[in-house]
């Protein structure tokens, strides 16, 4: 029997990535089965409020699904968007499944891993992920960007032969992609199973190390571009070309409300006249299914037998999906939730649902206090003298909350900067702070923080 304290020794590593480069990480966990009403969160976690956050979970470690992004954020960047541009990748990441038999998922991977061994002298980590296959992971020389990941990602698969290409999760390639971690448990549908590293087959987690995997040096793969001669485009449009994006937004986004119409009208149509397999169409949905869960709290019960008649009926009569010009007119409450969701910026739940609590908590504490300017130290000690001790994912909120307060312009900055205090002020700023020791205070003009837009 695994100790939490060896899977906590472990899952640091695997959070800190083959380079040590990773300091700031995405992390999803939930509390019992992924797809009920236990507690989930998902944010942006620090290397040490992670090690904290670890020692909460401890009691919880049987139940507990853990997801890492697959990407970390990059030195420097300190705000809440999680773009592209600001994510860097240490590993490359891919799901095998079969549902009707898992061992044959497992097979694909080993068989990729081997191959990619053979090709490109890289080692995998290839872990059996829980009821429908395997997950492998191959570890980098060098930290890619999104552009980089995808080429690398995409022109590894051609190591495959089609029948282990089809297992292929593709919803593995998206930029702020969570990962489920070895060592934890996959619990879902009433089910539980352990996630394990099979390569090799006797690792146990206070072994793991990445100076046991050689990494995969990208500059070996050669990907070819073919140059066409420029052609005047003739103007026809169709579904999955950029107007269509905003679909596979609210995939990866996921819905408060309204799935089973977004499913029915938009998502099943899409897939269908995009010509996706039904077995790569059905992860598509469950996808969506499951990050409207993670992500908004939708977490009640969608069957599979509605599922596959839904993209069948699709399949079979071409239907095309809404627009939403069409969504608007049709179904005026679907096209609010939608429109709602695609002016968010992340896929994480925005800070802004609960920000009025924190500014009337905020404003609290400097009338208390007293203090004019305070720092992270100060806050904490309040906090924890009202409300006891402050667990790390909620002092990590309150990190996020000061800094998105003084990006939007109501606490000014001073950073202590060789033996002085530098006043930065309030808003953005494009540069590294100078400074980890720093000191916020409340601008002068109170209104700032009014949730009330009229004058």
């Amino acid at each position: 029997m695994i100790q939490f304290e060896e899977f906590g020794n472990f899952v640091v590593k695997w959070f800190r990535g083959p380079l040590g480069l990773g300091e700031f990480r995405e992390v999803f966990y939930s509390i019992g089965d992924l797809r009920g009403p236990g507690m989930k969160d998902r944010g942006v976690f620090r290397y040490n409020g992670f090690r904290q956050f670890l020692e909460e979970m401890a009691p919880y470690y049987r139940d507990l699904n853990l997801f890492i992004g697959i990407g970390f954020v990059k030195p420097g960047h300190v705000s809440d968007d999680l773009a592209p541009e600001y994510l860097l990748y240490d590993r490359l990441a891919y799901d095998f499944d079969c549902e009707d038999d898992p061992y044959k998922g497992v097979e694909a991977a080993l068989f990729f891993a081997g191959k990619v061994r053979e090709k490109y002298g890289a080692d995998s980590v290839v872990y059996v992920s829980g009821f429908k296959g395997a997950h492998v992971t191959i570890p980098l020389a060098k930290p890619t960007d999104w552009e980089g990941y995808v080429l690398s990602w995409k022109a590894l698969l051609t190591l495959l032969p089609r029948e282990y290409k089809s297992m292929v999760d593709y919803n593995m390639l998206q930029y702020n992609r969570v990962d489920r971690a070895p060592y934890t448990w996959n619990v879902k549908d009433g089910r539980r199973a352990f996630v394990r590293i099979i390569t090799p087959e006797s690792m146990k987690p206070w072994m793991f190390s990445w100076n046991m995997y050689r990494p995969l040096d990208l500059s070996k793969i050669v990907v070819y571009k073919p140059v066409l001669p420029e052609v005047k485009p003739k103007k026809i449009i169709k579904a999955g070309k950029p107007s269509w994006k905003w679909v596979l937004k609210i995939v990866d986004k996921g819905l408060s409300d309204g799935r089973k119409r977004f499913i029915l009208y938009v998502l099943t149509p899409y897939i269908a006249i995009n010509s996706i397999p039904e077995d790569q169409g059905r992860e598509i949905i469950r996808e969506f299914i499951e990050a409207s869960c993670r992500n908004r709290g939708a977490c009640s019960k969608i069957y599979d037998s509605w599922i596959k008649a839904v993209l069948r009926g699709a399949i079979r009569k071409k239907v095309k999906p809404w627009s939403l010009r069409i969504m608007r007119e049709k179904d005026p409450e679907l096209y609010r939730i939608v429109m709602d969701t695609l002016r968010q910026s992340s896929t994480v739940i925005p800070l802004d649902n609960g920000l009025k609590e924190y500014h009337e908590t905020l404003l609290e504490f400097i009338h208390d206090t007293g203090l004019g300017e305070f720092g992270y130290n100060d806050l904490k000690k309040w906090l924890e003298n009202r409300k006891g001790k402050v667990s790390a994912r909620k002092w990590h909120n309150w990190e996020r909350i000061l800094r998105l307060l003084a990006e939007k312009g109501l606490l000014g900055r001073k950073y202590l900067v060789n033996g002085e205090w530098i006043d930065y002020g309030p808003g953005k700023t494009s540069k590294k702070p100078p400074s980890k020791t720093v000191k916020f205070y409340l601008v002068s003009n109170p209104m700032l923080f009014s949730h009330d837009k009229t004058p």
